[in-house]
């Protein structure tokens, strides 16, 4: 019995770590964006997510991508997402990405690679998603959050980056 129990543990963690080793060379073999900033969220306040990002980008205007892994169109906005952001290359504006309710860290590291999603990435943990979700009412994604150089939400709905409406906002706001 104690054999069995041996067995079956030891090739469990063998092919748990064969799995992680591939996990890894996935993740070595992506090419992230040159400008795309993966960040931790254990600098932030848990209660209140969004204050500390934008605490750390005063003083330009912040449009937050609010996804997940799983939403079709949220995917489907990422290319007019890279757009805008090349649209407004060399002005104060910065892309932030927060991707809640999601289960998988890696698949959320491939998409930022395959979608080349430039600007600060957060991968928002349950905990976060409530908190972000309950501050911002946000009830279906994607959601897209407007804030001026003072961390002031000028939109809490705002609109898709495929709209020139939000192209236009954002130059009326510089």
């Amino acid at each position: 019995m104690k054999m069995w129990c041996f067995l079956i543990l030891f090739f469990s963690a063998n092919s748990y770590g064969q799995r992680m080793d591939a996990g890894m060379i996935l993740l070595k073999n992506s090419k992230l964006p040159k400008t795309a900033v993966l960040n931790s969220t254990t600098d932030l306040n848990p209660e209140d997510p969004m204050r500390s990002i934008l605490q750390k980008h005063k003083g330009a205007i912040v449009y937050v991508d609010i996804w997940a892994t799983w939403c079709g169109p949220c995917l489907a906005e990422m290319s007019n997402s890279k757009k805008l952001r090349n649209k407004l290359q060399g002005k104060e504006v910065v892309f932030v990405y927060l991707c809640i309710n999601s289960s998988s860290e890696n698949r959320w590291r491939k998409l930022i690679s395959s979608k080349q999603m430039a600007g600060e990435n957060y991968f928002f943990d349950q905990q976060y998603s409530a908190a972000l979700s309950e501050r911002y009412k946000v009830k279906t994604i994607p959601r897209y959050i407007l804030f001026d150089q003072n961390g002031d939400a000028m939109s809490e709905d705002a609109k898709r980056p495929g709209e020139d409406a939000v192209l236009r906002t954002i130059n009326g706001m510089l």
